[in-house]
């Protein structure tokens, strides 16, 4: 069996795979074969390449801690299920990373059924370990505050304080997935400062928002920046100060890590998604704006993302208190 280095070196790499392989019974196929034709259809389709980076991470799991490295492998799903939970014991995963990986691994095998390389996925027949939904906080009006104020502080140089500024306004007045804020284009913006958000979700259906004048502020002084230094062409909106590649989520997190010591509190970008939910229900009480609003595909989902509150259980006591009124 060839190896193909440059094009299989991101799953594993290439010495680890060379002794994989050297363990692959005759007449079996690797688990990494169709690997090379899963990225380039994927991709081609249009699909997340988020989710490709996942299903790499699953497999390379798979390919390091357990026998699991051929596909003819996975045709015993009661087997593979007792060597999945040994790896989630081992390795001390959360219910919900256990989940994780088993999706991301069905997401390989749902293609190889489609693509007829296999004539059965049988992961799907692997039970999900039940998760205890953990309860959701929503950032206060304070927090938000400081938060703002002190991304303004945050940085090294101009630029970055700008692009820390602007980042934190747009999650405070659109509650976008930080994802989707990191995956902005030049291109997404209109010369009236309206913004383009291309949802992770509802299939890419975009999303349209009209920001505020300080928000606009905030995007002006950052272009005029970017600008400077020479770096408008790069297609990135939010760029990396040693990267050309755009601001990575390991960045964003080394800056949300500054602001939760600075702080004294942890900071989320998915706070203030649930601040935003929260602060539209409470002024509108209409689900279905507020899901719309943040993009998702079910109100059921957007009930998850609103804080309870007094505030809120106090609206609903007003309500039911009129029915025992004399």
């Amino acid at each position: 069996m060839a190896l193909n280095i440059k094009t299989l070196q991101e799953i594993l790499p290439p010495k680890e795979l060379e002794l994989l392989i050297s363990k692959i019974p005759a007449g079996n196929t690797s688990l990494w074969t169709y690997w090379p034709e899963f990225v380039e259809r994927y991709l081609a389709l249009g699909k997340s390449r988020v989710t490709v980076e996942r299903v790499r991470d699953a497999m390379r799991l798979i390919l390091r801690h357990t026998d699991l490295i051929c596909i003819e492998n996975f045709d015993n799903p009661n087997e593979v299920e007792k060597i999945l939970l040994d790896l989630k014991e081992d390795r001390k995963m959360s219910d919900s990373s256990y989940n994780t990986y088993r999706k991301n691994i069905n997401t390989y095998f749902i293609w190889l059924e489609k693509k007829e390389f296999i004539k059965e996925n049988k992961i799907r027949k692997i039970e999900r370990c039940k998760e205890l939904s953990p309860e959701m906080t929503a950032l206060t009006e304070n927090q938000v505050d400081q938060i703002w104020t002190s991304a303004c502080e945050t940085g090294k140089t101009a630029i970055e304080r700008a692009r820390n500024r602007l980042f934190i306004s747009l999650l405070m007045v659109i509650g976008a997935r930080p994802c989707e804020l990191l995956d902005l284009k030049n291109s997404d913006i209109d010369s009236n400062g309206r913004i383009r958000i291309n949802g992770r979700k509802q299939k890419g259906k975009p999303r349209y928002y009209n920001l505020p004048p300080k928000a606009k502020d905030d995007l002006k002084n950052y272009l005029h920046l970017k600008n400077q230094m020479g770096r408008w062409r790069e297609e990135k909106l939010f760029i990396s100060l040693s990267k050309r590649s755009g601001w990575t989520e390991k960045g964003l997190r080394r800056f949300t890590r500054a602001l939760s010591k600075k702080l004294k509190f942890r900071v989320q970008c998915y706070g203030f998604r649930r601040y935003v939910a929260t602060t539209l229900f409470k002024q509108t009480g209409n689900i279905n704006l507020v899901s719309k609003y943040l993009g998702h595909t079910r109100p059921q989902t957007t009930y998850r993302y609103i804080q309870d509150s007094p505030e809120l259980n106090q609206k609903g006591m007003d309500i039911m208190s009129k029915k025992l009124a004399p």
